[in-house]
C-alpha cells in the first residue's frame, strides 16, 4: 500500500496528469529529463510547497524559499534550486507571478 501511495503521488504521476491537461491547451510538457533532476525535484517538492503554504497569499520570493528549504537539504546551490523550481512550475504546482531581473522571482503555489 505504501508503494502505491508513493507511486500515486510521485512526480511522474503529477507530470503525466499535467501533460494530459496541457495537451488540450496546445503546449505539452517535455519529459522530465535526467534521473538526477527527477530526484532533486522530488526532494524539493514537499519543502517548497510547505513553505508556500505558510506564506501570505501562498507566495514568496525565490531567494527566501531557498533560504528556508536549504536547511532541510544542505549543500544545494541557488542555480540548481532555480532549475528545480522551473521543473516544479512545469508540473503546474507553482507559478512565477513576478519575474525579477536578478533571479529573485516571486513564486506562488498554483
Amino acid at each position: 500500500m505504501c508503494m502505491d501511495l508513493a507511486k500515486r503521488f510521485s512526480l511522474g504521476y503529477l507530470v503525466s496528469g499535467s501533460r494530459n491537461q496541457s495537451s488540450s491547451g496546445g503546449e505539452a510538457i517535455s519529459p522530465m529529463g535526467t534521473n538526477e533532476m527527477q530526484q532533486a525535484v522530488q526532494a524539493f517538492v514537499s519543502p517548497v510547497l510547505r513553505e508556500l503554504d505558510n506564506s501570505a497569499n501562498k507566495a514568496k520570493p525565490l531567494f527566501q524559499i531557498f533560504d528556508a528549504v536549504q536547511s532541510s537539504l544542505p549543500g544545494t546551490d541557488i542555480g540548481g534550486f532555480r532549475d528545480v523550481i522551473k521543473w516544479i512550475a512545469k508540473t503546474n504546482l507553482v507559478k512565477v507571478i513576478q519575474a525579477d531581473p536578478h533571479g529573485n522571482d516571486s513564486i506562488q503555489k498554483a
